[in-house]
């Protein structure tokens, strides 16, 4: 899986080659990354019970904060403890709100997001893009959710 994968990042197909390993072992499963136990999942539910519901049970900031640290700083996919919890409560309203398809409902603001890198090859910062996502996400989210 860690040869595929790194091969998976030169042709740059990641993203295929993760949608075939969700394909291949299931919405949830178990992976080794370096010697470290990694469960992949796509379940909504699960996300949610990480991310909103027994988020002090989990720690992503040993192993996310050197490598996300430069595009994401103290945010909510980097951090633990009290930087988290205050991310936390500025995107509160995605991961605790009335339907499990607010995670879903991201996606539109996902592809909104690819849409604002240049095909070009050229040089982007990255870290203006993913602020103005997460800081647009709960407002539309919570739009969305009004008109279902």
């Amino acid at each position: 899986m860690f040869l595929e994968f790194a091969k998976s990042m030169q042709s740059r197909k990641v993203m295929s080659t993760i949608e075939g390993y969700f394909l291949k072992y299931g919405k949830t499963f178990q992976s080794n990354s370096w010697g470290t136990k990694v469960i992949n999942t796509m379940d909504p539910r699960i996300i949610q019970t990480v991310l909103a519901l027994e988020f002090d049970k989990f720690g992503v900031e040993p192993t996310r904060k050197k490598a996300l640290n430069p595009i994401m700083q103290d945010g909510i996919f980097v951090s633990d403890g009290s930087k988290w919890v205050h991310s936390r409560a500025s995107v509160k309203q995605i991961f605790s709100g009335v339907r499990n398809s607010s995670v879903v409902t991201m996606e539109r603001h996902v592809e909104r997001l690819l849409s604002w890198i240049p095909r070009d090859g050229s040089t982007v910062d990255l870290q203006p893009l993913l602020k103005r996502l997460v800081s647009d996400v709960p407002v539309l989210a919570m739009q969305e959710l009004i008109i279902l």
